[in-house]
Formats: structure tokens, sequence, C-alpha cells
């Protein structure tokens, strides 16, 4: 009989068991740690966008909540009563079009790490509002685990211009979470 055989196993090294990864100098749990996030960590399709240069997918219907206004004396009507609830963003690739219902409608641009803009121009409660948005789109923190909820992030800009009153500029922040279909 060898004397490895009369020592108890839990007494023994791993190299000694002859076990899985034997002549490894680093502790079992460092593979196991690594070898979990090797497969967990699979990213998503904001991750793999910016990896290759393409644009990541935005597409989708969102919920828009503005955070809050400040300029044109706090009245958050500039932004609130057309940006806030349903926005579409449609269109592929690098040019999409933000679409907020009614005569909303926004030509925009995407870029591969994510960062978005749109501007354009409307009539809206007897004035004139020239706006832009900018911001960057992500994961929703609600995303079920496989990167498919999308979340954009950013602050809208919009000049208002009244008849017979001096301009004024709004600025709020804004966040949109896609709205998902739960039998994905």
């Amino acid at each position: 009989m060898s004397v490895l055989a009369r020592i108890p196993r839990r007494n023994l090294s791993a190299r000694q068991r002859g076990g899985f990864l034997a002549g490894s100098r680093l502790p079992l749990w460092w593979w196991g740690a690594s070898i979990g996030l090797a497969v967990g960590c699979g990213g998503d399709k904001g991750d793999s966008a910016a990896a290759t240069g393409s644009v990541p997918d935005i597409v989708g219907r969102y919920n828009t909540i503005v955070l809050g206004v400040a300029g044109c004396e706090g009245d958050p009507v500039w932004i609130d009563d057309w940006a806030r609830g349903r926005l579409d963003v449609t269109g592929a690739g690098d040019s999409p079009t933000f679409d907020f219902g009614d005569d909303a409608v926004f030509a925009g641009s995407l870029e591969a790490d994510g960062g978005f803009r749109f501007a354009g121009a409307m009539d809206f409660n007897g004035a004139s509002l020239s706006l832009s948005g900018t911001g960057v789109a992500g994961v929703a923190p609600t995303d079920p685990g496989d990167g498919s909820q999308a979340r954009l992030t950013g602050d809208i800009t919009v000049v208002v211009s009244q008849e017979g009153l001096e301009d004024c500029t709004i600025e709020g922040p804004f966040e949109a979470t896609e709205l998902v279909d739960s039998e994905r």
C-alpha cells in the first residue's frame, strides 16, 4: 500500500488527489468563478454593437417620463405635454425616427456607442418650438436578463417662440423605458 493511500483524502492537495486541474497552482474557487463568469456573461445586444462598430437596436415602443424642467419660468407644458407618455422609435441603423405622437415626430441619429440625437420644429399651444434631444441608449434595469429591454436617457432642450414675447429656453432630463411583450 502506498503512503498516499494511508492519508485521508481530505488532507491531500488537489495535485495529490489527481482531481480536475490537479496541476494547477490556482485555487479551485478561482476556476469555478472564472468558468461561471465565462458561461454567464454572454453580454447583450448593446455590448456587442459597440464592440463590432454597428449601432445598437433601439427600435421599439417606449414609455417616456420627463424628470423635471428648468427655464421658461419653470412651465413644464413646453416639454411635458408632448414628450411624456408613448414614444415610438422606428427606422433601421443609424437614422432612427423619434415619434412622440401627433406632430411631434423628429429625425435622429444613432452612434455605435448608443449615443443618440434628435431635432426638429413644431407648432404647439400657439407657439413655435425648436427642439433637440441628446442621450444614450442602454439596457433597462427592468430587463429580463437577456439585454432585450432598452432604456433611453437624456435631455430635451426647447426654444419657445411666441408672438409678442421674448423667446425662452426650457430643458428637461428624460427617461424612456422600452415596453416589452410579456410573452417573450
